[in-house]
């Protein structure tokens, strides 16, 4: 059973339909760990969502889109990651996005960051024991400044996947020269990618 992973705009809360037995067993957006991006779109649109965001990785390893969907209920975006050799576009990570806003889901960093201990509280129910860590804050490392940051909640499944629930509060500054905006976003993927990114 696909257990999808939502936050309802009415009751702002994070919610999950039933208990789950496999990481994979959950969704954003319909998209699970394991799935195909071609199940989802055909290559002209996945080969226009890629983005170049780890420059500075190791290549030739995974690939990044970010996917725009007029018909997500849910989320801004979801981002997805694909192994690289993959012509399947197998997926290994699945992230979904909102933006803050003051008629949006999200007011601002702090209201992310309340939010946040709601999801992982919710997200903490159906698991036993689960190993979680944080919220921990991070600067961001793409902020020479030092005024960016983003704080994690991380739940880790063994040594196959783990969930990270994360706020970004982004400087005046680097929203406008990198085009970047503070968000909120839940992360499914395997400790591969996890490692693979730094985490």
């Amino acid at each position: 059973m696909k257990i999808i992973l939502l936050i309802l705009f009415i009751a702002c809360n994070f919610q999950l339909s039933a208990d789950a037995d496999d990481i994979k067993d959950f969704e954003i957006e319909g998209i699970s760990l394991g799935d195909s991006l071609l199940e989802f779109y055909n290559e002209k649109k996945i080969l226009k969502s890629k983005v170049d965001w780890y420059d500075n990785r190791k290549k030739y390893q995974y690939l990044a889109f970010a996917l725009n969907d007029k018909n997500f209920t849910k989320y801004d975006f979801v981002d997805v990651w694909t192994f690289y050799e993959s012509k399947d576009y197998i997926i290994d990570g699945v992230s979904g996005v909102i933006y803050f806003g003051k008629n949006k889901q999200f007011k601002d960093i702090d209201h992310c960051y309340d939010k946040q201990i709601e999801v992982a509280d919710e997200l903490s129910k159906f698991f036993s024991n689960p190993d979680r860590n944080g919220p921990n804050k991070f600067t961001h490392s793409r902020d020479e400044t030092g005024e960016s940051s983003y704080t994690d909640i991380y739940f880790n499944f063994g040594d196959d996947y783990d969930i990270t629930i994360s706020c970004y509060d982004f400087s005046k500054k680097n929203e406008k020269e990198n085009n970047q905006q503070d968000h909120f976003a839940i992360f499914i993927r395997s400790t591969i990618l996890g490692d693979w990114l730094g985490k």
